[in-house]
């Protein structure tokens, strides 16, 4: 049975939507239609037994990519069954016979997603027959592993990640209301790219540049976020830390780059990420859960052509590289290898040596945010050599050489 080519906008009639919502095997309009797994719908009573042998069938539909199904409890696929009863009802069809006034429109409204009440956006249809958008039922599964309608039991996070949308809801948007899944697509695209110098803020922990990190993403609303952040074209987010006395983050923070990353089956991430930039929070507000500020990008205005004959700076380096290379001869060869795969070699760049250094110094994170709002490479350093030199009278019985600090 041969369908309108999306590509080419059809005159809609009463024969196009028929066609749409007719089953492929018995060229019927649908009842009591079940979506399969490969987003193919056929009538019930269209769906070959299962094996003798096997929990399975085999799709009868030639171009299904997976062959075979599970035989379970199939549901009927409550969108198309109820719009397959409104083109029923429009009554015996010609090839041009013109669609009643206000048809689309109705049905337009049945094809909104039950959780957005938008359009529906690659629809997916659950085991138990409802049908949502793919963004929106992977949003749902961050909080509950059940269908937002009638909370059957629904498979995990991955299942549905990998899922192929549901076919003849697919067909009937992009033939039927062409403009209206151009303005949704649009209006989802504009809401992934937001604005220019707006950052989706992840309050979490202290990150310097050029520093790897590593993060398992399990919140709901941080989940969100990361997925976000991956379907943008430089995959960045800011990194902050939580704020202090009242107030919800600290204003200086790291702009972050995905590397990698991996999906858990359950929906939780596991990711590699590289500072990039520092930068400062200039005003934030609540978005779907997390936080998304407006910053300004914050750079050191020292040179590097500045360090090149300041002996001051060389012993700066030279005092804060032998305090760091002490602390290394007191630990376990193991530990210097953990700290060289997470940190890096030593830089040999006064700027990125100094973040380096800032990074594996052992003190608090809120001390050494003060080394992340500095503008100066040779000040930072200066105050890192300052800090060394309190942990060496903090330490003295550990400058014997027979003591591990790290």
């Amino acid at each position: 049975m041969s369908l309108p080519d999306p590509a080419k906008p059809p005159l809609i009639t009463s024969g196009v939507l028929t066609r749409i919502f007719s089953c492929p095997q018995c060229e019927a309009v649908f009842t009591h239609p079940v979506t399969l797994s490969c987003g193919y719908t056929l009538c019930f009573h269209c769906v070959p037994s299962k094996s003798e042998f096997y929990n399975r069938f085999t799709c009868p539909i030639s171009t299904c990519p997976r062959r075979t199904h599970p035989a379970g409890d199939l549901k009927v696929d409550v969108l198309v069954s109820r719009v397959a009863e409104k083109v029923a009802s429009l009554g015996p069809v010609g090839p041009s016979k013109s669609l009643p006034a206000g048809v689309l429109r109705d049905l337009s409204v049945e094809v909104e997603c039950q959780i957005c009440f938008n359009l529906l956006w690659q629809p997916l249809t659950t085991i138990c027959g409802h049908t949502f958008c793919k963004l929106c039922l992977l949003r749902s599964l961050d909080h509950y592993d059940s269908c937002p309608i009638c909370r059957h039991r629904l498979p995990d996070y991955q299942f549905f990640n990998n899922h192929v949308p549901n076919r003849t809801i697919s067909r009937f948007l992009e033939c039927c209301l062409p403009n209206e899944l151009e303005t949704r697509r649009a209006a989802l695209e504009t809401e992934k790219n937001g604005s220019v110098d707006e950052v989706p803020l992840f309050i979490c922990s202290l990150v310097f540049p050029r520093m790897r990190c590593f993060l398992h993403i399990f919140e709901p609303r941080y989940r969100l976020l990361i997925r976000r952040c991956l379907e943008t074209e430089k995959k960045r987010f800011g990194m902050v830390l939580p704020g202090v006395n009242d107030t919800v983050m600290m204003s200086y923070g790291t702009m972050l780059e995905v590397k990698s990353y991996e999906v858990l089956p359950d929906g939780r991430l596991l990711i590699e990420a590289v500072g990039v930039d520092r930068f400062r929070v200039l005003n934030y507000e609540n978005h779907d859960g997390y936080f998304q500020g407006r910053v300004e990008l914050v750079e050191d205005t020292d040179s590097s052509a500045s360090f090149q004959d300041s002996p001051a700076l060389h012993e700066l380096l030279r005092t804060i590289r032998e305090f760091i290379d002490h602390l290394r001869t007191g630990s376990a060869p193991w530990l210097n290898q953990r700290l060289d795969s997470t940190y890096g070699a030593m830089p040999t760049d006064p700027t990125e040596f100094s973040f380096w250094a800032a990074s594996i110094l052992p003190i608090d994170e809120y001390q050494k945010y003060h080394l992340l709002t500095l503008t100066s490479t040779q000040t930072r350093l200066s105050t890192i050599a300052q800090l060394t030199a309190q942990l060496k009278e903090r330490w003295w019985f550990s400058f014997g050489g027979f003591c591990n600090i790290l």
